[in-house]
């Protein structure tokens, strides 16, 4: 084997491994409890959110006492990074709140446990699905951002092969025609979904003009290096491992075809969202986020927020957070209304939505709201 040869597939292997670790349960080295599943539990404790004073200091009010437990499920990866730095810096316990974690792969897992209460907070894609479980009444709401792709932020890249790159034939959208590309579940009603007809019709194309594979982001780099696929809309990490692996370059971000586009939001049980531990939950998670966006758009503090991810997520080496792109996380926990119907006007488009949803009626602030009349708007640290 040569040399170049054996190191590719050291690489490969690695990447493997990184896969492997990304498609199990996560678990987070704190004295929090992490349970594989959710379990069905009684609802957290019932205080009127009206009486929660609205202070200007994140200590101004004691933490509730006995801490209350909160189940949250997501995908437990790096757009969890405000969770998992409020978990470890302390900011949840500050509030009386013990955070007890599940993994979920998607919103049709979670939604079910979150509508019936065994879940009590979830992070999902606001996709067809979540919107059609609202149309048959189910009563979920979103409840603040939980990550989005800004220009440049996010973890979503349009990617070449490595030899396509290099010839030059794809400069633009349109060059695209006739190409192989990799994408991790097309037709299911989500912002891949939007990505992906996005930037064909920004070249003028349709679905008919491209050959469409669907792979899983672990399995896109193999696909690149044995020449399956020509361009994938990948994501992170494995976008920067494709491109450590010298099989594919980046090209495109996502925020070239959609500004801003909602990859994932917080919602809320139906039960949790009237205890005052939902407003108290918000407080701390912004306060993580804050300190995310405090590192990884300004620097400040960026060594100590890389190392809390890598005890927390898959991504365990922390030479990629110097290369990797990063998801936006709102740190007012805003969610802009109008990107939200964008949404789902191209879900009745395509005729994944069979209903019009009243967006106004599906977002609800009060939680976002609540936690920056006490955290004061977000201001950039100073240099």
């Amino acid at each position: 084997m040569t040399e170049p040869l054996a190191r590719a597939t050291d690489l490969l292997v690695g990447a493997l491994l990184l896969a492997a670790a990304c498609a199990a349960p996560a678990r987070a080295p704190s004295p929090e409890r992490s349970p594989a599943a959710p379990a069905p539990a009684p609802a957290a404790a019932a205080t009127a959110p009206a009486a929660l004073p609205g202070a200007a200091s994140p200590a101004a009010a004691p933490p509730l006492s006995p801490p209350v437990v909160v189940r949250v499920a997501s995908l437990l990866g790096l757009t969890d990074a405000g969770l998992f730095i409020a978990q470890d810096r302390g900011y949840f316990a500050a509030e009386g709140l013990e955070i007890e974690h599940s993994r979920v792969d998607g919103a049709a897992q979670a939604m079910p446990h979150v509508a019936t209460g065994q879940l009590d907070v979830a992070g999902v894609t606001p996709s067809a699905a979540f919107f059609n479980a609202i149309n048959r009444g189910l009563p979920l709401r979103i409840a603040a951002d939980k990550g989005h792709v800004a220009p440049g932020y996010s973890q979503n890249t349009w990617m070449l092969r490595e030899d396509v790159a290099a010839s030059g034939a794809v400069r633009d959208w349109a060059d695209l025609r006739g190409l192989t590309l990799g994408i991790n579940v097309p037709n299911s009603g989500s912002s891949t979904d939007i990505m992906l007809d996005g930037a064909l019709e920004r070249g003028g194309l349709t679905r008919n003009d491209v050959r469409i594979v669907e792979l899983p982001y672990p399995d896109i780099n193999a696909a690149f290096a044995n020449q399956t696929i020509e361009v994938a809309l990948h994501s992170e990490p494995f976008a920067t491992l494709g491109v450590n692996l010298g099989v594919a370059r980046r090209w495109r971000p996502a925020s070239d075809v959609r500004a801003e586009q909602y990859t994932g939001v917080w919602i809320y049980s139906p039960q949790f969202a009237e205890t005052e531990a939902a407003y108290r939950f918000m407080v701390a998670y912004l306060r993580g986020v804050r300190d995310y966006n405090d590192a990884v758009v300004y620097g400040r503090g960026k060594p100590a927020v890389v190392e809390i991810l890598t005890r927390y997520t898959p991504v365990k080496d922390a030479r990629l957070y110097d290369q990797m792109g990063f998801a936006a996380l709102d740190p007012n926990g805003r969610v802009i209304p109008e990107r939200i119907a964008e949404d789902v006007q191209y879900y009745l488009a395509k005729g994944y939505l069979q209903q019009p949803v009243d967006v106004a009626q599906v977002i609800d602030l009060r939680y976002a709201d609540h936690a920056v009349s006490k955290l004061g708007p977000y201001r950039p640290p100073a240099p």
